[in-house]
């Protein structure tokens, strides 16, 4: 797989004439939604950077866009997971973003807390669904 550096991506903002932005380390191509991401786009604060933890809490400040997404409760570690295979149907993927997901000493550590935080999540789910029936 394609690492891309913090700096490419930021190369891709909103006023570049290809859109890039990151969800979970994984890089899309959102230029065909340039009405959302570009310049004048509502969403447009997404583009160039990692925003995952924004996509849980909607906090779309500084703080807010940023690909660390300790802390975050399961069901807001299976929003995020839900936006990203939704980009990775509606947008094209163009690699992975070096830095927390990616690449570094730690990254494999961080992919693999928030991958058992989600099946703990999604198992427990599971068993709340078999107990409505």
């Amino acid at each position: 797989q394609t690492l891309i550096s913090p700096e490419r991506l930021q190369a891709h903002g909103s006023h570049a004439k290809k859109i890039w932005l990151a969800i979970r380390g994984d890089v899309f191509d959102v230029t065909e939604g340039i009405r959302f991401y570009g310049p004048e786009g509502s969403y447009r604060f997404f583009a160039g950077r990692d925003g995952s933890r924004a996509f849980a809490t909607g906090e779309f400040s500084d703080k807010g866009l940023r690909e660390d997404c300790n802390g975050l409760e399961p069901e807001q570690l299976w929003a995020i997971e839900q936006w990203r295979q939704r980009y990775h149907i509606d947008y094209k993927f163009v690699g992975h973003l070096r830095g927390f997901w990616y690449g570094e000493e730690e990254s494999q550590r961080h992919l693999d807390d928030f991958s058992r935080r989600l099946a703990e999540y999604n198992a427990e789910q599971d068993r709340e669904e078999a107990l409505k029936k």
